[in-house]
């Protein structure tokens, strides 16, 4: 791995610096200068205070992190057998098939068969293109993990590489799903409420206005990030990532809690809010068509709503854990290093990033479960590919018999 590599360099310049120094004083220079100097050079305190920066940039811990000595209730091998499962298993799985189900769902709804608002059709197409395009760069991250000993150095400099240019991309990625799935659950709401006045708005005559705008929100507030980290290539030849000026500031720290609470807490809290006030909406209206008809059946608005509100809840569930983790890290950021628990608490950020990944791979799923429409759209299109197929193989089959 990437962070194991950097470690062994730096422990050559502990061990170099313990023996060589003999408590002179040196004033702290440039992260590159350090690079073509002896250890010896360096006073051994402030040397550690670059390890600690470099390693706390690359997201490594050294083995005595991971102890299994430690009182703990998680002890070394439990921990590498849960980091293999979600990792190195789930992940790329989980993407993959999110992959597959994203581009299914993107050609049923792009099929006029399926009866719903052509607006809300436009924002589950956003949405499977986005969680589509998020996932590819997931899968990629993965596979760089997972090829990181057929050749190190060079996996480490694209990781390296990835971290500065494909990671703001991908936090852009993020906080437009996440905002497309607060529309959708506000447009239906809408719609339910006030049906005349949301046909005139901008949310159901030009549905790609406020697409555009999330778009543009999320990735230039994303931009901040890139300017915060630099790859750095290691003694060793492994490349690291080291902070810039504004990413040793505190401007990195202010602008996480932002993004967590803009990107996470904020949409939580508007999906739940927009969904309870539907379902209370549904549940009235229900109640008058009880009251109209003794045989009341779903309308096509009930059963978007159905699905929608799916979507919602996966929604909640997947970035609740994800949020409390992430946001307890940029409090206190070291707490994975010197907590007693450390082990406990980092498979616990690991089983969260693995459900954020599964918000944005399970709609295909939620849509087949809460929706009979986009099931028989489905199927029509299987049946409709497949019987395609087998008049083309009869085409072929007489063609062959004609020629003889």
């Amino acid at each position: 791995m990437t962070g194991k590599r950097s470690e062994n360099t730096v422990s050559i310049l502990l061990a170099d610096a313990q023996r060589e120094t003999h408590g002179s004083t040196a004033k702290l220079v440039p992260y590159k200068t350090l690079l073509t100097m002896t250890a010896a050079q360096y006073n051994l305190s402030k040397l550690q205070d670059k390890v600690v920066e470099m390693t706390a940039t690359t997201n490594t811990f050294t083995e005595s992190d991971f102890s299994s000595k430690e009182d703990g209730v998680m002890t070394q091998k439990q921990y590498e057998l849960l980091q293999f499962v979600t990792d190195d298993v789930l992940q790329p799985t989980i993407g993959l098939l999110g992959i597959a189900g994203n581009i299914l769902s993107l050609v049923v709804f792009s099929q006029p068969q399926v009866k719903m608002a052509s607006s809300i059709r436009v924002y589950l197409r956003a949405l499977c293109v986005i969680d589509l395009v998020f996932l590819i760069f997931n899968l990629y991250e993965s596979m760089l993990e997972l090829l990181t000993p057929v050749s190190p150095n060079t996996i480490s400099m694209l990781q390296a590489f990835s971290k500065k240019y494909e990671q703001p991309f991908q936090k852009g990625l993020r906080g437009s799903s996440t905002f497309m799935v607060v529309i959708i659950a506000f447009e239906r709401f809408f719609a339910i409420s006030l049906p005349m006045s949301a046909n005139k708005s901008c949310l159901k005559r030009y549905p790609y206005l406020p697409i555009a705008l999330v778009l543009l929100f999320n990735f230039i507030f994303a931009i901040f990030f890139l300017v915060s980290f630099d790859p750095l290539e290691l003694p060793d030849g492994s490349w690291a990532v080291i902070k810039t000026t504004i990413g040793k500031s505190d401007f990195l720290r202010v602008y996480g809690i932002i993004a967590e609470v803009s990107y996470l807490l904020i949409p939580m809290a508007l999906v739940s809010i927009f969904n309870v006030c539907t379902v209370c909406k549904l549940y009235v209206a229900k109640r008058k068509r009880q009251h109209m008809t003794s045989t009341p059946s779903l309308s096509n608005n009930t059963q978007a709503s159905r699905m929608l509100l799916g979507v919602a809840l996966l929604f909640n569930v997947c970035i609740l854990p994800s949020f409390v983790v992430g946001f307890i890290q940029l409090i206190h950021p070291s707490w994975r290093q010197v907590a007693k628990q450390r082990l406990l608490l980092r498979s616990c950020f690991s089983v969260a990033r693995l459900l954020s990944r599964l918000s944005s791979s399970a709609n295909f799923f939620v849509y087949v479960m809460t929706s009979q429409k986009f099931c028989n759209a489905l199927t029509g299109i299987v049946r409709k590919k497949a019987r395609h197929k087998a008049s083309n193989s009869e085409s072929t089959s007489l063609n062959s018999l004609a020629k003889y």
